[in-house]
């Protein structure tokens, strides 16, 4: 088949999209469906494949703007892969030729089956990249499984979407004709007032760069100086290689200290209830791209305790005064103690926020 050039999608809103996305659990999956839910009320009419959908069945959701269907991931291997890439195609051709443009939300998997439709369909085709640092997409790009035939089949993307300036330098060249773009993830402003209660929250999977155990050995000294503060966890380990769940639940049940004042929730998929019932957010992650559980305790105007990196000072600003050093749980129990009783503190960081929300 010849490769003619795309055809380009009509200016504003009112137009037709095809959107590759993971699914399962986790921040990617909830900003594409708000996405998706923002591009519907504009006007525009979305059909959404997505892998990793929990449970062993296909799920079909359907509004008069959207259609989303929910792949099975079968443990996440090749079988699950080889189903994703046939009913992607199947699916994602005769929609294609119906829509202006295709979207991929990640690199590996959504964005290899959205170039093989965008070239069958000579659609143009737009990537978003949603995580940086050690466990970045586009190294699995550069060095994952049938890394070369991927990056061959995505390299003719028009746009890469990134979430900050380090996802930018970390693309760099790997899509040649593609024009790289910084967007921050979209989040709806829900400020609620804050409780005057030591409680705090940690939202996420609980996986090894989340760092929840060095959360709870700094709740650890918290609580011994405050024995009236709690702490909320609300996520699991999504079955995956990475998963902590278990050592955290062990380590919550071995401590007196912490199974009087630690709630482990399991996942929450609606978690606006769980923060708004806390005055502070606490995110000592070690790797993100933009984590959207820092967006929405940032929407929902909670106190901000989060670990200094880029992509969370990218969410929070540079000289945000609730950034603590990647691992050091010494550091984190007393930012978590000057933000319970520092109420000038809470009230700049609260600013700071508000402030970045506007921009």
């Amino acid at each position: 088949m010849s490769a003619d050039e795309p055809r380009a999608a009509p200016p504003g809103a009112g137009g037709r999209l095809l959107i590759f996305a993971p699914g399962g659990r986790g921040g990617a999956q909830r900003r594409t469906d708000l996405l998706a839910e923002i591009l519907c009320e504009g006007g525009w009419r979305v059909h959404m494949i997505v892998r990793h959908s929990p449970g062993s069945r296909c799920t079909v959701r359907r509004t008069p703007r959207l259609l989303r269907v929910a792949l099975p991931g079968l443990g996440g291997g090749r079988i699950g892969v080889a189903l994703y890439l046939a009913v992607g195609l199947l699916a994602g051709v005769p929609w294609g030729r119906r829509s202006d443009a295709i979207l991929a939300v990640q690199l590996p998997w959504p964005a290899t089956v959205a170039g093989m439709t965008g070239w069958l369909c000579r659609l143009p085709v737009l990537v978003f990249s949603t995580l940086t640092g050690e466990l970045s997409d586009v190294d699995d790009l550069r060095l994952g499984r049938f890394s070369a035939l991927r990056r061959r089949l995505i390299g003719q993307a028009a746009w890469l979407v990134v979430q900050t300036q380090e996802g930018a330098r970390d693309a760099a060249g790997l899509l040649p004709r593609a024009a790289i773009t910084v967007v921050p993830n979209p989040v709806r402003r829900s400020w609620a007032p804050l409780q005057g209660t030591p409680r705090a929250a940690f939202a996420g999977r609980l996986t090894e760069e989340k760092e929840v155990t060095t959360l709870l050995e700094a709740w650890r000294t918290v609580v011994a100086q405050r024995p009236d503060a709690r702490l909320v966890i609300a996520g699991d380990g999504d079955g995956g290689s990475r998963s902590r769940e278990t050592q955290v639940r062990t380590q919550v049940d071995a401590d007196p200290r912490l199974s009087a004042s630690v709630s482990l929730l399991g996942w929450v998929d609606e978690i606006r209830g769980v923060l708004t019932s806390c005055d502070l957010f606490i995110f000592p992650s070690r790797v993100e791209g933009m984590s959207n559980a820092l967006l929405e305790a940032m929407a929902c105007g909670r106190v901000i305790i989060a670990s200094d990196i880029a992509p969370n000072r990218a969410v929070v600003g540079d000289s945000y005064p609730f950034l603590f050093p990647v691992g050091d749980a010494a550091a984190l129990a007393a930012m978590i103690q000057r933000a319970m009783l520092d109420g000038e503190a809470r009230r700049t960081a609260l600013a700071q926020l508000d402030a970045r929300l506007d921009e």
